[in-house]
């Protein structure tokens, strides 16, 4: 039971610090959220249509 209870922990262990190795490479190695390289173009801005009486539909 020691050694099953042994292996257990061993096990958690090293997925934990697998996970947090894994998040630092990751955050390591990606693009900042809203950053655009120099190589790339702007993205289009989306417009969204006007919304009109028909488009509302609150309990109908």
């Amino acid at each position: 039971m020691v050694a099953l209870l042994a292996g257990l922990l061993s096990l958690w262990k090293w997925s934990s610090d697998n996970i947090i190795k894994r998040q630092i490479d990751y955050n390591s190695t990606r693009a900042a959220a809203g950053q655009i390289s120099a190589a790339e173009e702007p993205p289009a801005t989306y417009e969204a249509q006007q919304m009109t009486e028909k488009d509302v539909y609150l309990f109908k």
